[in-house]
């Protein structure tokens, strides 16, 4: 994943009530890795691929572009469990 803090996630959409400002959930690269190619291990053209034959891109993001869809499919997967009743990838990872 890129240096930069690319496996912080902020809520960016309005919301009812207010968001504090230090919301936010963390991802370890290895989870997110994990949640898009099936590998923790993945490298970035693996992501990249991943990335653009799960929402059919026709066009290969580049490799930061990448890394944000990937944060973001990972953080929608993690809903989607938690919201199921399931504990989240974090309960897969450790």
């Amino acid at each position: 994943m890129s240096t930069v803090r690319s496996n912080w996630v902020r809520p960016v959409a309005p919301r009812w009530r207010p968001v504090p400002r230090d919301a936010g959930v963390q991802y370890a690269p290895r989870a997110i890795k994990l949640a898009i190619v099936g590998a923790g291990s993945a490298d970035k053209g693996q992501v990249q691929h991943m990335v653009m034959s799960l929402l059919q891109l026709s066009v290969r993001p580049n490799a930061d572009a990448a890394d944000a869809l990937a944060i973001a499919i990972c953080h929608a997967s993690h809903r989607r469990l938690a919201a199921l009743g399931g504990l989240g990838w974090s309960a897969v990872v450790s």
